[in-house]
């Protein structure tokens, strides 16, 4: 059975060397469930189908989740928001993270980023200070992680021996596998504010998942079971807290493939005007 390469990842925590696991992915599903929060503003759908530049202030965490993005994730997250919007609204006129970054002073963009992340509204004064440094009036998207959860199952199934059985003999032996299954979801919001008035013009949360179920047999009689949750709980309590984009040996979904998976179906539920 071949073994799957190490994921990338943040955290580590070292594999016991007594216990033999081999691991093969079986299959892998992800679904993605968009809502929108309140009414768009007037005009909306026209300043973006006519060309109103759209400026991507970055991705945050809210605090409740306790942790960060490390800073390569978050630059990875960027990149996603970018691609998302390029997937879904390939008509909009949008700056990319890094031109925003660099054309407004780091301690304004750096104080509205984490207004937003507290609260969910970035404070009026704090847009109007980058809406000086970006010159032109648009609309600054923003997104932001509120929840990461991790959930695993094990299905345990003897192995059955059909040629003991037509022989008349326990069709049961000692060796069997376990069937992990290994869920993500997170929900991200991503919300689009007037750099004019500094009010938030469209706002909406997706709860993205992805599910991965994997095939484990522990040739030595260990609990493959016990095994995936000491991996999960010793990689939740490794220092600095960061996010996980996969795990450990076991490989949970990458956490920014959801995120650009949950901000694709936001981008796509963004106003337009009607087809005539």
């Amino acid at each position: 059975m071949p073994r799957v390469p190490a994921p990338r990842h943040r955290l580590r925590a070292a594999v016991p060397a007594a216990v033999l696991v081999l691991l093969t992915l079986l299959v892998a599903g992800c679904s993605t469930r968009v809502r929108t929060t309140g009414e768009a503003s007037p005009g909306l759908a026209d300043d973006l189908a006519g060309g109103v530049r759209v400026a991507l202030g970055g991705v945050v965490v809210a605090p409740q989740l306790g942790a960060t993005l490390a800073p390569a994730d978050r630059q990875d997250a960027e990149a996603a928001l970018y691609r998302a919007v390029l997937t879904a609204r390939p008509d909009l006129q949008v700056w990319p993270v890094p031109a925003v970054v660099g054309a407004t002073d780091p301690d304004a963009l750096a104080a509205l980023r984490a207004s937003y992340a507290e609260r969910g509204v970035p404070a009026p004064t704090l847009v109007a200070a980058v809406a000086a440094d970006l010159g032109q009036p648009g609309y600054l998207a923003l997104a932001r992680l509120l929840d990461d959860q991790v959930r695993s199952h094990a299905q345990r199934q003897d192995a059955q021996n059909p040629e003991a059985r037509a022989e008349g003999l326990p069709e049961h032996d000692s060796a069997w596998a376990t069937t992990v299954s290994v869920e993500r979801e997170i929900t991200i919001e991503l919300t689009l504010v007037d750099l004019g008035t500094g009010q938030i013009a469209w706002q909406g949360s997706a709860d993205a998942r992805d599910r991965q179920r994997y095939a484990y047999e522990d040739p030595l009689g260990g609990d493959p079971v016990a095994w995936v949750k000491d991996r999960l709980a010793a990689a939740a309590a490794a220092e600095p807290r960061h996010l996980s984009r996969r795990g450990d040996s076991l490989q949970r979904p990458d956490l920014v493939a959801l995120v650009e998976q949950g901000l694709t179906g936001l981008v796509e539920r963004l106003p337009a005007p009607e087809a005539p």
